[in-house]
């Protein structure tokens, strides 16, 4: 047995489209990259989405244009991927870490309250596993205080908040960002997005993700005649990668829809047991990762599903842990992190993506509940 944590799932449509688009010659950019976007825009139901070249890169130019730099503070989770807070130092800010909730691994309103300065500008908040967080609580938290809400939605492409909208389309927030790495629930290979209700904050994305040049025309030698507006760096999607994604994104809702299936198997398997606890998902949820927290021995359970063939896997390392942090003074000290500090020693993440099976939850279900008991 062979089981991955993560598995992406590509089809002849896939291929064929690729092809296409290499046969064609538009390799870098051209018109299936605003083709992507749109459709992107139509199903998240937002007014602009701006492609790009990773979930790190839609971060570090929603921040941008956010307007954050040097002195500015940003609260982020203290449990997500690093990137959710190295694209705040590059773009010379200082990230603050906020402890999470203690059933969830999604950021603690509380917490937050207690990381405000008078040096604070935004807030990023991840929608862990592809649970969305209360987006009308922390919009009325932002609202009071004058901080912008940035949303990392790297986790949730295709899942939904608790109004039934799609995460991407609120207008709580200024952006929301999205990743198309493998491990996510439609791949790119490498790409990302950004979404937004405000269509001047789109053209700034577009233009901090095209080097701060603004073109005079799209066509002939208008388009050779360009002005650079600002310092930035190209974060473009490729053209094959956004042929990849269009077709990706027409399957979405199948793939969530299985992936909801096969968490539900998980459920009905590993509800009762302990010292197991699997961390709960709303049916809105885009329900990318299976997390499951172990009050004992979570390593030695990790190695034995390994040794079963089972990739159990683990996120995240916490981030006011990482030796790039440890000089940084407005982290929070471990003593306000509690419930970060609890995630960490007994989180574990199961194996949930389209290619499974229900014959492979079972598998990985008989395999823990024999470890268990």
């Amino acid at each position: 047995m062979s089981i991955s944590y993560a598995k992406h799932l590509i089809g002849d449509p896939e291929f064929d489209a690729v092809l296409k688009l290499m046969k064609d010659g538009w390799l870098a950019r051209g018109p299936v990259i605003s083709e992507f976007e749109e459709a992107f825009e139509g199903y998240v139901n937002c007014k602009r989405a701006v492609s790009c070249s990773s979930g790190s890169a839609a971060l570090e130019i929603a921040l941008r244009a956010s307007g954050i730099g040097a002195g500015d503070e940003v609260i982020v989770p203290n449990i997500t991927w690093v990137s959710t807070a190295t694209a705040v130092n590059l773009v010379g800010g200082t990230p603050v870490f906020s402890d999470v909730q203690e059933n969830f691994p999604n950021i603690c309103l509380n917490s937050i309250e207690s990381c405000i300065s008078p040096r604070t500008k935004a807030l990023i908040v991840v929608h862990f596993a592809g649970v969305a967080v209360d987006m009308t609580a922390l919009a009325a938290l932002c609202e009071k205080n004058q901080i912008a809400l940035i949303e990392d939605a790297a986790h949730a492409v295709g899942g939904s908040y608790a109004d039934g909208s799609k995460i991407g389309s609120s207008t709580a927030s200024i952006a929301a960002c999205f990743s198309f790495h493998p491990a996510k629930n439609i791949t790119t290979g490498e790409g990302g997005m950004v979404t937004t209700q405000d269509p001047e904050f789109g053209d700034r994305l577009a233009l901090i993700r095209s080097n701060g040049v603004q073109r005079r025309g799209n066509e002939g030698i208008e388009k050779a005649k360009y002005d650079c507006l600002e310092i930035a760096s190209n974060y473009h999607l490729n053209g094959i990668a956004a042929a990849l994604g269009i077709c990706q994104l027409a399957r979405l809702d199948q793939f969530v829809e299985k992936r909801a299936k096969l968490w539900s198997i998980y459920s009905e398997r590993l509800s009762d047991l302990e010292p197991l606890s699997l961390l709960d998902h709303p049916s809105t949820s885009a329900f990318n990762l299976c997390l499951v927290t172990i009050d004992q021995n979570r390593d030695q359970i990790m190695v034995a599903l390994k040794k079963s063939g089972i990739d159990a896997y683990y996120h995240y390392p916490l981030l006011n842990e990482l030796s790039v942090y440890e000089d940084n003074t407005r982290s929070r000290s471990a003593e306000s992190l509690n419930n970060s500090v609890r995630y960490r020693d007994s989180a574990m993440t199961l194996p949930l993506h389209p290619s499974l099976e229900e014959d492979d939850i079972n598998a990985i279900s008989d395999t823990l509940i024999g470890e268990l008991t």
